[in-house]
């Protein structure tokens, strides 16, 4: 993600088109007044896709999760039913901004659903009893 650096003047003079900039090339303008103060704009979805991952990684079980997989990969250690995607596919997906994660998800839903629909074998297991050891 490349940033350009605009002076607060010339944001204000172009805003809209700096803005618009923002939402349809996805860049990140950092304007600057004095050397040490200044802000950073940046798309919505990709600021919320930025604090999900943020908060993902903030967190020491998945952390140390994500980098166990890594380090699976990088040793080829990959168990068979987790090929499913790589680590990079992994990787990219907490890289999209999060309202394209949620609509993902929800088709993958979706299948999931109309699966269930179609398979009636759950609704077997689901009626028997349940036998607690």
């Amino acid at each position: 993600m490349s940033t350009q650096q605009v002076t607060f003047q010339e944001c204000n003079t172009h805003f809209a088109q700096i803005f618009e900039r923002v939402l349809k090339n996805h860049e990140v303008i950092s304007v600057y007044k004095e050397p040490e103060q200044g802000i950073v704009i940046l798309d919505a979805k990709e600021y919320s896709s930025l604090v999900e991952t943020l908060y993902l990684l903030s967190n020491q079980a998945n952390r140390d999760r994500l980098y166990q997989g890594i380090l699976q990969h990088q040793q080829a250690q990959v168990k068979e039913e987790e090929q499913g995607l790589t680590i990079e596919q992994r990787l990219d997906f907490l890289k999209l901004p999060i309202a394209e994660r949620r609509q993902i998800l929800e088709s993958q839903a979706e299948e999931m659903i109309t699966h269930y629909q179609q398979e009636t074998d759950w609704k077997e297991l689901m009626a028997g009893d349940i036998i607690d050891y």
